[in-house]
């Protein structure tokens, strides 16, 4: 029909039909072709129901052991049975069975591990005296310390000493309570008047 009206002269009518047939017709095709496409852009920028951030893709950090600092090495003694009793630098007694140390700059009352370097035996003790006074040694160790270290025997011995703290010296002394020292109780039984050496 619009063929017809083109070739009678009705053709500005006709162009006009033809024009808006078209336009309805692209505007149908364009509106779900705009729909889909403004959909899928909603989907490219909408957020997770639970966003992830940088630290929860980094694993929780490992708890690291506790830092030993060594303070210095040179030779160890211990102190004689003989000074049982005797007042130390910290106002206590000196008592053998304890694990107490002489030093000549750490301070009263703090803590230190002692490592035998020939054998690896280490022990805490708290810091109660001052000394060594020779130079050639770096500290004293009571009679306990002494025996663990398996110092007794020989008077001296190379040792490490390293910084220790207070939760290190709880768990050593819970591992290692006191008990009577074997030199000094023998010294006692000798001393006694009324007790006869055993022979051996």
């Amino acid at each position: 029909m619009l063929i017809g009206w083109l070739r009678r002269g009705k053709g500005a009518l006709a162009w006009l039909v033809v024009a808006s047939m078209v336009s309805r017709a692209l505007a149908q095709e364009l509106e779900p072709l705009s729909a889909e496409t403004h959909m899928g852009s909603a989907e490219v920028v909408a957020e997770p129901a639970h966003p992830r951030t940088l630290l929860d893709a980094q694993p929780a950090p490992e708890t690291e052991p506790p830092l030993i600092t060594l303070i210095e090495t040179g030779l160890a003694s211990w102190y004689h049975p003989s000074f049982a009793g005797r007042r130390m630098a910290n106002g206590q007694p000196y008592r053998p069975a304890e694990f107490t140390a002489a030093h000549k700059t750490l301070p009263l009352d703090s803590h230190a591990r002692v490592k035998n370097i020939s054998n690896d035996v280490e022990v805490v003790v708290r810091i109660t005296d001052r000394g060594p006074h020779l130079p050639s040694r770096v500290i004293d160790v009571s009679q306990a310390a002494a025996r663990l270290l398996g110092l007794v025997g020989l008077g001296i011995t190379l040792v490490e000493v390293h910084s220790a703290d207070e939760e290190e010296w709880d768990e050593f002394v819970a591992r290692h309570p006191p008990t009577k020292p074997v030199v000094q109780d023998r010294v006692r039984r000798l001393s006694s008047p009324n007790t006869t050496p055993s022979r051996r």
